[in-house]
């Protein structure tokens, strides 16, 4: 039987639409996909043609937190699960079943959900690198058994109607005005929510980033705001004479030479999102190296000076499960840099968590 070679290609060159068919047909291919853009870093395992395991670098697609957002674990719950299992050094998945935290039925209609928001949403990349490497991996934790013809035919269809979307709203940075009159009678409170922040003010691009839902789904609710004359695009004002990539790319360097680093990885990240020019990579990873220098300072300024309130329950929205899970950690940890060095998720990831639990009240920090 002959066998897929290893390739890696440019998203910018070859989308993942493109290169998908050479997975589905002919020989059942048995490999591994990895696809980067940016901070997000995803890995899916093939074995026989099928997609059995998908790995994901977004705390939003952490399995604790897809778990959170589909209501079968609540955070706090999902975050000491996630300790336990490391604690036994077993798979999350398996040790969830083996404890009884989840039906075997659930979980695996969590990690279906994960696999199939995580391949789609990459067919939707315009920009980012993508590697294949024929191999076969060892069984590890829990598999599922998704045929790739039937998840690419389905992937089609998704970005056909993203491009349907892109096609009538293009420019993510608009802002709009919320006509109350056209709102349909008995909204539900998604769409209740969607609407107060564009009210705010808030871009398209931020709106679509909102909502824990999948970015299609909340874009498929924004379109019929859109044609239900809810939503009106507002006057935009006038722009500097430098416009698009540059413009953007310019402002990250810029962003980087003053020190404002966070703001440079946001703003290489939307670059990311609609360029595929090389340099948008080159800074987008200059700003998380000085990014994660700068957290790593002010991480090493914390040191003995924390302490440690309850949580309330339900814990603050703004916090994910990964996010209670450092804070356990942190308890019972007698340095806060070896806990953020150690975490699971990354050390740049575990220290905007600290972050965020420092903002929410629930560790405080001594002069």
């Amino acid at each position: 039987m002959t066998q897929l070679e290893a390739f890696q290609v440019r998203l910018g060159n070859y989308r993942l639409a493109k290169l998908m068919p050479a997975l589905c047909e002919g020989p059942h291919v048995s490999g591994t996909l990895m696809l980067e853009r940016g901070r997000i870093k995803r890995e899916f395992t093939f074995r026989d043609g099928d997609l059995v395991t998908v790995a994901s670098s977004s705390p939003r697609e952490h399995l604790s937190q897809v778990l959170t957002d589909l209501g079968i674990l609540d955070a706090a719950g999902a975050a000491s699960a996630f300790a336990a299992a490391e604690t036994s050094h077993t798979p999350f998945a398996q040790h969830l079943l083996r404890a009884g935290l989840v039906p075997r039925e659930r979980l695996l209609e969590a990690l279906e959900h994960k696999a199939r928001e995580c391949l789609f949403d990459c067919y939707a990349w315009e920009s980012g690198d993508l590697w294949f490497l024929p191999r076969r991996t060892p069984y590890s934790g829990v598999e599922i058994r998704l045929a790739m013809p039937g998840l690419h035919r389905d992937a089609l269809v998704r970005l056909e109607e993203w491009n349907d979307f892109r096609g009538q709203l293009p420019d993510l940075k608009v802002t709009f005005e919320v006509k109350a009159e056209a709102v349909p009678p008995g909204a539900a409170p998604e769409t209740q929510a969607l609407l107060a922040e564009a009210a705010a003010g808030k871009r398209l691009q931020e709106l679509l980033e909102l909502s824990r839902e999948s970015t299609l789904v909340v874009a498929r609710r924004l379109l019929e705001l859109y044609r239900l004359g809810a939503l009106v695009p507002a006057q935009e004002p006038p722009r500097p004479a430098q416009t698009g990539t540059e413009a953007e790319l310019e402002e990250v360097r810029r962003a980087i030479s003053t020190g404002d680093y966070e703001r440079a990885v946001e703003l290489a990240l939307k670059a990311l999102s609609h360029s595929n020019a090389l340099e948008a990579h080159d800074l987008y990873r200059s700003a998380e190296v000085h990014l994660a220098r700068q957290l790593g300072q002010r991480v090493a300024a914390l040191e003995g000076r924390l302490s440690f309130r309850p949580v309330p329950a339900p814990p603050p929205p703004e916090l994910t499960s990964d996010d209670l899970y450092l804070y356990s950690k942190l308890k019972g940890s007698p340095s806060v840099v070896e806990a953020v060095r150690r975490a699971s998720a990354g050390e740049l990831a575990a220290a905007r968590s600290l972050f965020r639990l420092i903002s929410c009240g629930v560790i405080t920090v001594s002069p």
